[in-house]
């Protein structure tokens, strides 16, 4: 495994750090729509996501896993721009998706991203990707008996 340095915004500049992130499979759910959105749920919180912008093409990447050095060249490759205000933009949105439980660290990287692969999006205009939270459904979704159940599916609870 080659290990890469990368940005990850700190909120006081940038810093280097050679993680990368996927999605946190065991705790969120997400689905794309046509219109251009991205919904993500994190079922330990409750708290439902919308994904605007930039964000429902971005995503995806982190599905396999993804730095944000790729993330960046891959945004930088579809939207034909590398100014400053993409990459702050990115930075910003993997470090609120980490922040919110959304995306964690990949201690299994497997491959390195494609950042040539470019969605039908390739030559838009970059719009900052936006996460909305809405924290008004919380306590229906954790009250969903769906999530407590054990390997051996419905109907069984797991054992606490």
């Amino acid at each position: 495994m080659t290990t890469r340095l990368i940005h990850q915004y700190s909120g006081q500049g940038t810093e280097m750090t050679t993680e990368r992130y996927r999605v946190n499979p065991s705790n969120v759910v997400f689905d794309t729509f046509e219109d251009g959105e991205a919904a993500v749920i994190n079922l330990v919180t409750g708290t439902y996501y919308s994904l605007t912008g930039s964000a429902p093409v971005l995503w995806p990447r982190f599905v396999e896993g993804i730095s944000s050095d790729e993330l960046i060249a891959f945004a930088s490759n579809i939207y034909n721009t590398t100014n400053r205000s993409l990459v702050a933009s990115v930075e910003a949105f993997v470090a609120e998706l980490v922040r919110e439980g959304l995306i964690e660290v990949d201690n299994n990287p497997m491959l390195t991203s494609d950042a040539s692969a470019a969605p039908e999006v390739a030559g838009a205009t970059f719009v900052e990707p936006k996460v909305e939270r809405f924290d008004d459904l919380q306590e229906l979704i954790l009250l969903d008996p769906v999530h407590d159940v054990s390997d051996l599916g419905w109907p069984h609870a797991q054992v606490s």
